[in-house]
């Protein structure tokens, strides 16, 4: 059976998968990089390596103002979009299975925005809010590589802080619950994550 890819920017978001679900059969791990050029190639070969059936990113992301999510909070992405360089409507929308399946075990499902990097500018957090309710600077790049290799893709992401000034500074004091928010979602969905009918 061709594994699910359970894969973060960097190694302690990994933290976030339950023992029960990182040791499952059928479940590998990998590490993408940080920043969407170096998660797109870090996909990419782990692609090409492990050959999954389905991909799904793991990690913390920003929550842009105006969107109503709270720090502690999961959510899944429904669609990636470039922001601001790619033109509207160019988006990258996630597997619908993999999506269901983490929305049932309670993550809300929203858009989800890559910069080419994080976004302290109060007037740009609210500008970039109008095309995306979360920040994540390597959804898009994976999403990406994902689609370029035909592998069904999604993304669960906790909410560790607000886009602007005081971001990096929240997401220091609340990744660990935006990373155990991860975990109660990633548990909930264990049994239809591991079915190999969650793929595109």
């Amino acid at each position: 059976m061709r594994p699910l890819l359970l894969c973060a920017a960097y190694p302690p978001e990994l933290r976030a998968i339950p023992e029960s679900l990182a040791g499952a059969r059928g479940v590998a791990l990998g590490v993408v990089g940080i920043g969407a050029v170096a998660a797109a190639v870090g996909a990419t070969r782990l692609v090409a390596e492990i050959r999954p059936r389905a991909v799904l990113l793991l990690g913390t992301a920003g929550a842009y103002p105006g969107s109503g999510l709270p720090v502690g909070s999961a959510v899944v992405v429904s669609e990636a979009v470039a922001i601001p360089a790619i033109p509207r409507g160019v988006a990258h929308v996630a597997d619908r299975r993999m999506a269901g399946a983490l929305r049932t075990a309670g993550a809300r499902s929203v858009r989800a925005g890559t910069t080419l990097g994080v976004t302290a500018d109060r007037r740009l957090a609210r500008v970039y809010g109008r095309l995306a309710r979360v920040e994540h600077l390597e959804v898009y790049g994976v999403a990406e590589a994902c689609r370029a290799a035909g592998v069904a893709f999604g993304a669960l992401l906790g909410i560790s802080n607000a886009v602007g000034p005081r971001g990096h500074a929240e997401w220091k004091r609340n990744e660990p619950r935006a990373l155990d928010a991860i975990a109660r979602v990633l548990e909930r969905a264990r049994p239809a994550l591991v079915s190999p009918r969650t793929r595109a």
